[in-house]
């Protein structure tokens, strides 16, 4: 490790240590365990969420780009992106498989979720106890899900769907960059100069816009869960006689 590294994990090992984090994030946890012992106390289920966004922000402010950071965010970049052309490879083989065998619906989808591994990195500078549980009520592992926005996945509410309506090369520009020209989705870190041409994939962007991840959360995760669904709808009432309610008629 070069003296630039131990800086860097140095100087996160601090932010995670300043008093305002340490205290944010004893009281999700001591909210979370008063709900272990009353499933109904829905207050706490949202302060708990409340609290998670609270410390993104915080955690959120004390990152400054550099080059070290820079290294971090294209290995977990680079890894995301394969873990995404992977499951996108299963998803249109099942997508494929499932057509030729004729079967019969009306509607044929294949649904993939990409979500960041289950178990703490090992890699991360930080390895208390403290940090360990926050990351198990952020990643969906506990039986309720704290972490709005991220129930999909990296990919967003409802994960990727693959259908008839997709050109197999195109939809793969779509999972990872939703299609966007310049296939860079540095918008978060401000269009840094070190971020500029990364090919920064939409879920980082996603993952670090809208759900309670914070960057100094994600640098060090290089494993990732896969999860695919089929879904095929088709209904038995295929000729409907009747006509839709006019809910504007008071008729009944």
């Amino acid at each position: 490790m070069t003296n630039n590294s131990k800086a860097l994990e140095e100087s996160v090992r601090t932010i995670f240590s300043l008093p305002q984090i340490v205290n944010i994030e004893r009281q999700i946890l001591d909210l979370y365990r008063k709900t272990i012992h009353s499933r109904e106390d829905r207050i706490s289920e949202n302060r708990i969420r409340q609290l998670l966004m609270e410390r993104k922000e915080m955690l959120d402010k004390e990152f400054v780009m550099n080059v070290g950071y820079q290294q971090l965010l294209s290995e977990f970049n680079d890894a995301l992106r394969q873990q995404l052309i992977t499951m996108h490879e299963n998803i249109l083989k099942t997508y494929h498989a499932l057509s030729s065998t004729n079967i019969s619906g009306d509607y044929l989808a294949v649904l993939g979720k990409c979500f960041l591994g289950y178990n703490y990195s090992k890699i991360h500078p930080v390895q208390t106890i403290r940090c360990k549980k926050i990351w198990y009520m952020l990643n969906g592992s506990l039986d309720r899900f704290f972490n709005e926005r991220y129930d999909g996945g990296v990919c967003g509410l409802d994960g990727w769907h693959y259908d008839a309506s997709y050109d197999d090369a195109e939809s793969l520009d779509n999972l990872l960059y939703l299609n966007a020209e310049d296939r860079n989705w540095d918008d978060w870190f401000k269009n840094d100069p070190l971020t500029v041409d990364m090919q920064i994939v939409y879920p980082v962007h996603s993952l670090l816009e809208y759900t309670a991840f914070s960057i100094f959360d994600i640098l060090w995760v290089r494993d990732f869960s896969i999860e695919i669904w089929t879904e095929l709808d088709y209904g038995t009432d295929n000729c409907r006689d009747d006509e839709d309610p006019d809910f504007d008629l008071l008729d009944y």
